[in-house]
């Protein structure tokens, strides 16, 4: 028999073996619930391309083994869009609400720095936060708060074109490649160290708009790969400090930027349009004279898609002449000669701009000017107040002669033409009377003379739309 001490000993042995398991679970399930909570994820952005990149989190986000969750939205708050001019949502904030995401957590500060709104985003607990075109500053307080940093997606191979147009620039600049960068954000604009970059060739075909998209859809693709080391904190490691001396910048886009001069060689108005595509648009003005009048009228293009065409592959027209042939309008660019052409450098020549197929062309009413946000491109017409003659083509580099067009088609507008007001009458002729400068044929022909050549538009007194090919020439 145990005495009383051995007793107690082996009691107490007992229960000390029987409630192992029971701490042993606790302690296991405490230490699972630990590893396994999803990281809170604060998703920023606001045009329609930022759109690609929430559904991307969204995607990985509700995959079984997912390490994180969108815990909340800051967005552009709402403002006037579209033509109608109505109040409605940022894109990103729209394709949220589709997506069944709930309102409540989708935040639309005017700034990031307002105290309610950071109070706000503070109590959400954020250890990540994700910027894709959001367009509007990240001051110190707001960054200090995710526990993990802040990553921006940002479509250039920084240190190049850091600022609010990248691709913009980029495009204007004629560069033949670009890419995706993953960076930390950091105080200083788009500066903070690179997680991972992706090149993507640029084709000189491709406008900001297209460019754009397809920079974010790999830089969504890019950024869903290097989730997992930035939420395990290995990322920042890795990541490359940036080398300033060989950073460029990339500043917003204005206005007053999107008019052509026709002085400068093809290849730099072909850039511009394609980087201006958008908004704010590339425009022109042309004078052309009404032959009932005499009076010579300036009329302002919207010059919408190009190419360029060394100057030995169109043929007829003076040197100086806007003509109309091969079914394209020609404009002669600047350029210098003699040292190789623009689109042909083996011809010795110049090059030409054109305006391709279809509806390259439009001529622009008058209507108040519109900046979008950072990285939006939006289509729509502009104040047309300049009045810088360097930008206008007078009558003789404009239609001194158009060659009839022989089995040329070009299709006409679907909506129907409207009479043109009598001032602004402009027939091209039938192709019969002489040419030269004493019978012009002009750009707008008359609502009962549309021929073969083309159909104009009218819109409004000063708009119309015109389905040409079109051409810029030195």
């Amino acid at each position: 028999m145990l005495s009383s001490s051995q007793m107690l000993r082996r009691f107490c042995c007992f229960t000390a073996v029987n409630s192992s398991p029971s701490t042993t679970a606790t302690t296991t399930a405490s230490s699972l619930n630990l590893t396994s909570r999803k990281k809170r994820l604060v998703f920023l952005g606001s045009p329609q391309v930022s759109a690609s990149v929430l559904d991307a989190l969204f995607n990985a986000s509700s995959a079984p083994d997912s390490l994180f969750e969108v815990a909340a939205i800051v967005t552009q708050p709402p403002s006037e869009r579209n033509r109608g001019r109505k109040v409605l949502p940022s894109p990103v904030a729209q394709h949220a609400m589709d997506k069944g995401f709930p309102s409540d957590l989708i935040l639309t500060p005017v700034k990031a720095g307002e105290e309610a709104f950071l109070c706000q985003f503070k109590a959400l607990e954020p250890e990540l936060c994700i910027t894709a075109a959001y367009g509007n500053i990240l001051p110190t307080k707001f960054l200090k708060i995710p526990s993990l940093g802040t990553v921006n997606i940002h479509p250039s191979l920084l240190p190049l074109y850091r600022g609010a147009a990248p691709v913009q620039r980029a495009l204007q600049d004629g560069v033949t490649e670009t890419g995706v960068s993953l960076a930390y954000t950091v105080r200083q604009l788009d500066a903070g160290p690179v997680i991972a970059c992706e090149k993507v060739e640029i084709d000189d075909q491709i406008k900001a708009p297209d460019l754009l998209e397809l920079l974010f859809a790999r830089g969504s693709k890019l950024l869903i790969h290097e989730l997992p080391s930035i939420l395990e904190g290995s990322a920042r490691a890795k990541a490359q400090v940036q080398d300033e001396s060989k950073a460029t910048l990339a500043p917003k886009i204005t206005q007053e930027e999107s008019w052509l001069s026709f002085d400068q060689e093809a290849i730099v108005l072909h850039n511009k349009v394609r980087a201006f595509a958008g908004w704010p648009g590339t425009r022109a003005k042309v004078s052309v004279q009404d032959p009932r009048s005499g009076q010579h009228n300036i009329i302002e293009l919207k010059i919408i898609t190009t190419r360029v065409y060394g100057s030995n592959k169109i043929q007829g027209g003076e040197a100086d002449d806007v003509s109309f042939t091969q079914g394209s309008l020609v404009f002669p660019c600047g350029g210098e000669h003699g040292t190789g052409g623009i689109g042909n450098p083996a011809s010795g020549g110049g090059a030409n701009l054109v305006p391709t197929w279809p509806s390259s062309i439009e001529l622009v009413a008058k209507s108040e000017g519109h900046t979008p946000d950072s990285f939006e491109p939006i289509e729509k017409e502009y104040d047309s107040d300049s009045s810088n003659s360097d930008n206008v083509i007078t009558h003789e580099r404009f239609f001194t002669g158009v060659e009839p067009m022989q089995g040329v088609e070009i299709s006409t507008p679907k909506v129907e033409t409207v009479d043109l007001p009598t001032s602004s009458r402009n027939p091209i002729g039938d192709g019969k009377r002489p040419i030269g400068d004493n019978n012009p044929r002009h750009l707008l022909k008359e609502e009962n003379d549309c021929g073969s050549y083309f159909n104009p538009k009218r819109t409004s007194p000063n708009t119309a739309v015109l389905d040409l090919d079109c051409v810029l020439r030195p």
